[in-house]
């Protein structure tokens, strides 16, 4: 499988650790990738993966990168830490990461299925799928991973315990499912191939973010296979909270998914998707109304907006006026630099 690993120089992962005074677990986000050793990986099948993953070499500072550069090895940077370095002297391969850099070239690489429990998935009373249960949601609605070569693990969000009072904060939460396929320029097609059929099966929902925007979403995430996307491993525990990660390998011996073999939806099925997704929405219309204009009234002066203004904004998925966005590189981003 051809892919990217990349080092960081810094922190990056969720970061776990114990409340002293309550004993509760704490979590932090983890850093932005501003500064990491990269190099590009070939020749791994799953169960070589699998066993990087559990070697020292692996730590919560590894992400893996699902597309690849046109260098072998090098530095991610910021692409602002990039116009700064040009005129540096030194041959090192600089980069950020991007799909100005990184893309699918084609030949063996991974698909990853990621999935996240989310309360609105009601068809499992809003608790989160087990491994067996998501394994054989997999299993029914795309027979085709059944025989092919894949490793299941944890997320670097779940299984985090304290290991001084052998207490258990999570268990198995999030998990990724990697699916070794023959051809990555295909990644796109047969993501979107799966996406709608889980939605076709009955394992479709809509999530109500915080602006009251509704999104189509079922039990994998098709947006973490764009080939710039960071896959974090493992999370960053402090003593005396600790992470299991558990992995399962499967058909190791076997040939990667040849996902051009597989067909895209008639125009029935593509019809049937699209009524199914406009059904759950008009569904779901009404609560995400409530949530939008709870967001506005208590959002608008801050954002210097009546209130029927910041709910167009919302609609419209527009930027109004100079209100600013703060960018990951911690740079401010407005309408009036556009």
């Amino acid at each position: 499988m051809k892919f990217t690993i990349a080092k960081s120089k810094n922190p990056i992962s969720k970061k776990f650790s114990v409340d002293d005074e309550s004993g509760e677990l704490v979590k932090n986000d983890g850093g932005n990738l501003t500064l990491a050793e990269f190099y590009t990986q070939d020749e791994l099948s799953v169960g070589a993966l699998h066993d990087f993953m559990v070697s020292d070499q692996c730590t919560d500072r590894t992400i893996l990168i699902p597309g690849t550069t046109e260098y072998h090895k090098g530095l991610i940077l910021t692409k602002g830490d990039i116009k700064k370095r040009e005129n540096e002297e030194i041959s090192t391969a600089k980069v950020a990461r991007s799909k100005d850099y990184f893309s699918y070239r084609g030949g063996d690489g991974f698909i990853l299925l990621d999935y996240d429990p989310s309360s609105d998935y009601t068809q499992n009373d809003g608790e989160s799928l087990g491994k067996d249960e998501l394994l054989n949601i997999i299993g029914e609605v795309l027979p085709e991973i059944k025989t092919a070569p894949h490793m299941w693990k944890t997320s670097s969000s779940s299984c985090i315990e304290n290991t001084a009072l052998d207490i258990q904060y999570r268990g198995i939460e999030g998990q990724h499912i990697f699916v070794h396929i023959k051809n990555t320029i295909d990644v796109e097609r047969i993501m979107q191939i799966f996406y709608k059929r889980l939605w076709l099966a009955g394992h479709g929902y809509i999530f109500i973010d915080k602006t009251g925007g509704m999104h189509d979403r079922t039990v994998i995430d098709k947006v973490v296979n764009s080939p710039e996307r960071e896959i974090f491993l493992k999370a960053d525990c402090m003593y005396p909270a600790y992470q299991q990660v558990h992995y399962d390998v499967f058909n190791e011996g076997e040939h990667a998914l040849n996902t051009e073999t597989i067909t895209d939806l008639t125009i029935e099925e593509e019809e049937r998707f699209k009524q199914i997704v406009d059904n759950a929405k008009d569904k779901r219309s009404g609560l995400a109304t409530k949530v939008r204009d709870s967001y506005v009234t208590k959002n608008h002066e801050a954002f210097g907006l009546s209130k029927s203004k910041l709910a167009n904004c919302i609609l419209n998925k527009v930027l109004y006026s100079d209100n600013p966005i703060k960018m990951s590189a911690g740079a401010y981003f407005s309408e009036d630099d556009s």
